[in-house]
């Protein structure tokens, strides 16, 4: 029982956090503007770590790839969020109009 939670101990590893670079930005908060220039400044960062750039210190190439790579995905996500929502709105608005909701 020991050896399986220390396994599921392992496996939930804790995130990592940057405090440097693009990394370091709270992305959550941004409008769709801010979201598609901190999506491409990824890609930018990507790009140069693949190249073989730096990468911030004590942060494996791979494993810093790889969040890069997270991070864009869930930029995408919350662009796409914010799309649905912003359409939801506008749709509650014209029902609002229409009947009186």
């Amino acid at each position: 029982m020991l050896a399986a939670l220390l396994v599921l101990l392992w496996a939930c590893e804790p995130s990592r956090t940057y405090r440097e670079g693009v990394m370091a930005e709270h992305y959550r908060m941004m409008s769709n503007a801010d979201l598609l220039r901190y999506q491409a400044r990824l890609g930018d960062e990507i790009a140069k770590v693949e190249q073989g750039g730096p990468v911030p210190g004590g942060a494996d190439r791979a494993v810093y790839l790889e969040d890069l790579r997270d991070r864009q995905r869930d930029v995408e996500s919350q662009f796409q969020g914010n799309i649905r929502r912003q359409r939801y709105e506008q749709y509650r608005k014209r029902m609002d109009l229409m009947y009186g909701y």
